[in-house]
């Protein structure tokens, strides 16, 4: 479902939305138009196929509205057969307590993470804290309930309304040169298809697209352009102007994204496996993370580094005395210590990734759990926060239960599904 604004004025509030044109009390007060709605859009799912929605401007619908449409929605496209359906909404705003409550109290599948996109342009961009972007993702459990979480996610650099990727490498690095420009998008990518999330590349950003950012400017075409204002682009990483078509293969962000895809098809783990941070610079520097598969159990080690100089980090693992091959930005193999700790330099503004030698040897028995009262959290005190302390440093799953007025014990609506030592 995507509608375009425009400039039409619509009733209801004097925001720039009306209140999404005026239907909040719509929704609420007629429950008859929602079932119309589900109805609409399950038909279109069976009648024609639909894999998917993407909703525009979530936040101006109140949540009585999506916890009915999402779930039921969904249902009815698993009835249709559409076991993988994706439904996500755009939530403009980069503070997670916001962001997260479509997916918790709203009841909806996923929405764009426009944190991550802000996360990712000030280390990748901005060559911002490595330490700043463990943070980020140590907060993923604001999205962690009994049927959604962080994975689940869209993430992208730069859109239509926002701007390009491109613009803000330029932006925010005045004066650099092209090949610099072109390292950090490949960094702010591989950023992006390692990291966890389900990544969105904005056509355009391959062929290294720029414009002056947001809205209007962001909207080039890839075929010869005749518009004036995006004929004066300069693009990233070549010599040719939107006056020609822009589909060439070799381009060196073109080329960067096609090999990062490939890594990821040949890696699954990449993709849905675990995302464990392991060592971040306290500034510029590296930022490591382990992904791996529950079912494979094969460790993969991702480091990235966004200082303009080579840097050598010591990372924790889960296999001591492990040979660790590299298939991602670095050649050859390396042996962790015996406490674990892999050794590995990350060349300047790039990306390295090695897989271990067989499988982490799995736990002996279950680890010891160890919860935190319960609080109200700082950014969101309608909502209290959880912490399960978790012995040992092998790879654990830990589940929320809770039992309301001495009720069944059943999953939480705030789950972890992914925790992990000192998470």
């Amino acid at each position: 479902m995507y509608h375009h604004r425009g400039d039409t004025t619509f009733a209801g509030e004097d925001s720039q939305y009306g209140d999404f044109y005026g239907l909040d009390d719509l929704f609420t007060e007629n429950p008859a138009v929602v079932d119309g709605m589900v109805d609409i859009y399950s038909t279109w799912i069976e009648d024609f196929g639909i894999d998917g929605f993407r909703i525009d401007t979530m936040k101006h619908v109140d949540d009585a509205f999506w916890q009915r449409f999402g779930p039921e929605v969904l249902a009815a496209a698993h009835v249709a057969g559409k076991d993988e359906f994706m439904m996500f909404g755009e939530v403009f705003d980069t503070s997670r307590a916001v962001t997260s409550h479509y997916t918790t109290t709203a009841s909806m599948q996923a929405i764009l993470d426009f944190p991550f996109q802000e996360a990712a342009r000030a280390y990748a961009s901005q060559s911002g804290s490595a330490a700043a972007l463990a943070d980020f993702f140590a907060a993923d459990d604001w999205y962690t309930d009994a049927d959604s979480n962080a994975y689940q996610l869209p993430t992208f650099l730069g859109n239509h309304d926002m701007g390009r990727f491109g613009s803000f490498l330029v932006a925010d690095n005045p004066g650099a040169a092209d090949a610099e420009l072109v390292q950090r998008d490949i960094l702010a990518h591989s950023l992006l298809m390692l990291s966890r999330g389900n990544p969105v590349i904005y056509y355009g950003d391959e062929q290294g697209f720029t414009g002056d950012g947001g809205d209007k400017e962001a909207r080039q075409t890839l075929f010869a352009s005749q518009v004036e204002d995006y004929l004066a682009d300069d693009l990233l990483g070549t010599d040719a102007t939107l006056a020609t078509d822009s589909y060439d293969t070799s381009h060196p962000v073109y080329e960067a994204v096609a090999a990062l895809a490939s890594l990821v098809d040949d890696h699954p783990a990449l993709r849905d496996g675990v995302h464990q941070t392991r060592f971040a610079s306290d500034g510029a520097g590296v930022y490591a993370f382990s992904r791996m598969d529950a079912d494979d159990q094969r460790e993969y080690v991702v480091a990235v580094n966004n200082a303009t100089e080579a840097v050598t980090a010591e990372i924790p693992t889960w296999a001591a005395k492990r040979q660790y091959k590299a298939i991602h930005g670095a050649t050859g193999s390396v042996r962790t210590d015996a406490d674990a700790t892999l050794t590995v330099t990350v060349p300047a503004l790039s990306a390295v990734v090695y897989e271990s030698a067989g499988r982490v040897s799995p736990a002996k028995g279950a680890p010891a759990v160890t919860l935190t009262g319960a609080a109200p959290a700082a950014e969101d005190p309608g909502r209290l926060q959880v912490t399960a302390e978790v012995d040992g440093d092998a790879y654990a799953e830990v589940t929320f239960w809770a039992r309301v007025d001495d009720g069944a014990w059943e999953p939480s609506r705030h789950r972890r599904q992914r925790a992990l030592p000192g998470l």
